[in-house]
């Protein structure tokens, strides 16, 4: 892989890593909100306001927790969406190399499986993924010019 390439592959590796991320961090920021559902403030069970601070407490890092949690899902949001466009946008300019890297790292298909969709050999398909790519910098160069 060429080194001048090096900022698309992270791109596009991007997506997978977003995507794995995404899936748990909003499992965990449900559970933040059930539990902040859950709790309930009643001072006058425990006996006064202290238990009711600390409870207040509790309840400020819980929300706390939920908007990095939310900060870090728009952030890999944001890194699966620029993925895609860039995809998108190869494909735009040539359907044959945007195949070859939505099946890559969209599909998170192996390079082997992506030749076999894609009906080339595995040193074939090595070929069109490096002009991918290449044209994939090509593309975020330009937008950079702009």
């Amino acid at each position: 892989m060429a080194e001048n390439t090096a900022e698309v592959v992270d791109i596009l590796r991007g997506y997978g890593r977003a995507c794995d991320e995404l899936e748990s961090l909003t499992e965990e920021h449900n559970r933040i909100i059930s539990a902040l559902y859950s709790i309930t403030s009643d001072p006058s069970s425990s006996g006064g306001g202290s238990s009711a601070d600390k409870l207040g407490g509790g309840v400020a890092r819980l929300v706390d927790l939920c908007n990095q949690i939310d900060d870090e899902i728009k952030r890999y949001i944001e890194a699966r969406d620029r993925a895609r466009s860039l995809v998108r946008a190869v494909m735009r300019s040539n359907i044959q190399l945007g195949q070859c890297l939505h099946y890559r790292y969209i599909d998170r298909d192996k390079p082997s499986v992506a030749a076999y969709r894609m009906g080339y050999t595995d040193r074939n398909y090595r070929r069109v993924h490096t002009r991918a790519l290449q044209l994939a910098q090509e593309i975020i160069d330009l937008g950079a010019e702009r």
